[in-house]
């Protein structure tokens, strides 16, 4: 099973994503987005197996995701 990460700009921004994405039944975690990822400012990111049904769930909840890896 691959983990992909879904960055948002702050820790704020990830807890909303991750209750979104709990109550579309997706297992999910939040990490510190690693510095190589982050753009040196402080970022938090959402772990997941399906990245792409996570961001069809962000998107029509109108939650803006930073980037990926």
């Amino acid at each position: 099973m691959v983990m992909r990460h879904l960055i948002f700009g702050s820790a704020t921004s990830a807890q909303k994503a991750k209750k979104v994405l709990e109550r579309g039944g997706m297992t999910v975690s939040i990490v510190k987005t690693p510095e190589k990822y982050s753009r040196h400012s402080c970022s938090y990111s959402i772990r997941t197996t399906d990245s792409d049904f996570a961001l069809m769930l962000l998107k029509k909840a109108g939650i803006t995701v930073k980037g990926k890896y």
